[in-house]
């Protein structure tokens, strides 16, 4: 696929997720679906997000594109909000699969966690650096 191609494929599902109010991200073949909402948003964030990827499943099969098995799922919030007590189901149904949310995830080479502090990113970096360093001598 050339990038003319590419461009209108990405700019229909461009369209079909902010048509379900959400914001994403595409980064060559990655697409990357974000919600910003309250905590108590949550369970009509979850439906958002299920009836989105559903149309984008729906989308890729009409134009014969495979989708990728990938998926990942983060909740973000403060460290208080997250140790809350979790009375609410987190998981998102993918075609009959169950995504199960995460702690973390990389996204362009950068560990991002649930609480948005880095401390993942910077433990990664900072032993891949002294593995490196250690490795030279």
């Amino acid at each position: 696929m050339g990038p003319g191609e590419f461009i209108s494929y990405a700019e229909d599902t461009e369209d079909l997720i902010q048509s379900h109010s959400l914001a994403l991200h595409l980064y060559v073949d990655d697409t990357q679906l974000l919600s910003i909402k309250q905590l108590k948003e949550i369970t009509s964030r979850k439906a958002a997000l299920e009836d989105c990827v559903s149309s984008v499943l729906h989308w890729c099969a009409q134009w014969r594109l495979q989708s990728g098995d990938m998926t990942e799922l983060i909740w973000c919030a403060s460290r208080t909000n997250l140790q809350k007590p979790q009375t609410i189901d987190t998981t998102i149904q993918v075609g009959p699969a169950t995504i199960k949310p995460v702690d973390n995830v990389r996204n362009l080479g950068v560990t991002l966690d649930s609480q948005l502090n880095m401390c993942n990113h910077i433990s990664t970096v900072f032993f891949v650096q002294f593995f490196l360093s250690n490795y030279d001598e």
